[in-house]
């Protein structure tokens, strides 16, 4: 997982196919919770998380109009396909960002 320090965010989000960048704020309480939980998406195939501290990069967060923490904004291919504000457990995190697909259910 990188740590986001100010760097053009639009050079880092070119630099790679598929990144996850999740804004956070240690003073919130879901954010903080969420220390628990982010770090599984690393084990995704291709994927980079970068960690944007929301409270020291207010122009990111307007930027990619986060108007809230936890925030998670997936780009693949440049694009936005993702966007999740709030806790979730990793299942729950995963499907909301397009990791993983849950099985669709045969009807009778």
């Amino acid at each position: 997982m990188l740590e986001y320090g100010g760097e053009d965010i639009e050079g880092v989000v070119r630099g790679n196919r598929d990144i996850v960048l999740w804004f956070y704020a240690d003073w919130a309480k879901p954010s903080r919770d969420m220390e628990r939980i982010a770090p599984s998406l690393d084990a995704v195939q291709g994927l980079v998380v970068m960690r944007v501290d929301a409270a020291k990069h207010i122009p990111v967060c307007e930027h990619y109009a986060v108007v809230g923490v936890p925030s998670f904004i997936r780009i693949h291919e440049g694009q936005i396909v993702a966007r999740v504000m709030g806790y979730y457990d990793t299942s729950a995190l995963n499907v909301r960002l397009g990791l993983i697909s849950i099985p669709a259910i045969a009807t009778a």
